[in-house]
């Protein structure tokens, strides 16, 4: 506990982490494309330079050019965690066709698109907010996909109740145990109001990414919900 009294971020990672690690115990029908999904998520830390320091600047055990051990455990830990929200309320009708092929291809080029539209807004826009850019290249991607893959969206709001309140519930948790934690947030780049003490862009980054990651990644799956049967239809896996 003295470690993570020093490092906060990384005792919210290892709380992400192990919630993770419980979704795929609880679905070992389903534990490789729930890995899958957190290391498709994993490469996305490769960006968490940009949020430092004008968004928060947390301590952490070590930092590598562009990113810390923290950030790949946190980035993995969503991906599992964000793909477990989804589709486990829908599993019962839930396909998917993984195709090696596909799947790099929608990847890449719809994490290129994301990525694209807010480095484009950091290069085009006077001052910009690194939270709004992520936020406004996530946007792109969600509501792009939500007119091509629109038959996903009750995965998509299933992230959303799902990972939110286990994200905005393992957050408060850890301002609990590590009151400093907070600390690491910069004054300046948060919006004027808070959440019950969270910094209030951590709820609405929640938020977006249980919009966009199950369109995201249900497109990499190549996934499709099947229609309901009935209220007697019981999970297939």
């Amino acid at each position: 506990m003295a470690l993570l009294s020093t490092y906060p971020y990384l005792g919210a990672s290892m709380m992400l982490l192990t919630l993770a690690a419980l979704a795929v115990l609880a679905w070992p029908q389903r534990r490789w494309e729930l890995l899958l999904a957190g290391l498709l998520c994993a490469p996305f830390a490769c960006f968490s330079f940009e949020f430092i320091p004008q968004y928060w600047q947390p301590k952490v055990v070590a930092y590598f050019t562009v990113a810390s051990p923290e950030d790949v455990l946190f980035s993995f830990a969503g991906g599992v965690l964000g793909w477990w929200a989804a589709a486990w309320p829908h599993r019962a009708r839930l396909t998917l066709r993984l195709d090696a092929r596909t799947l790099l291809k929608r990847y890449l080029g719809w994490g290129a698109l994301g990525v694209g539209v807010g480095y484009l807004l950091k290069y085009s826009v006077p001052n910009p907010q690194v939270m709004l850019s992520t936020l406004a290249g996530m946007a792109t991607v969600g509501v792009s996909l939500m007119w091509i893959k629109r038959r996903l969206w009750p995965l998509s709001l299933s992230c959303i109740v799902g990972y939110g309140g286990v994200y905005i519930g393992v957050m408060f948790a850890a301002q609990a145990l590590w009151p400093q934690f907070i600390t690491q947030w910069t004054p300046g780049s948060q919006l004027a109001r808070d959440f019950f003490g969270m910094p209030l862009f951590e709820v609405v980054w929640a938020v977006g990414f249980g919009a966009v990651w199950p369109l995201f990644i249900g497109h990499v799956f190549d996934a499709e919900l099947q229609p309901l049967v009935g209220p007697d239809s019981a999970p297939a896996n």
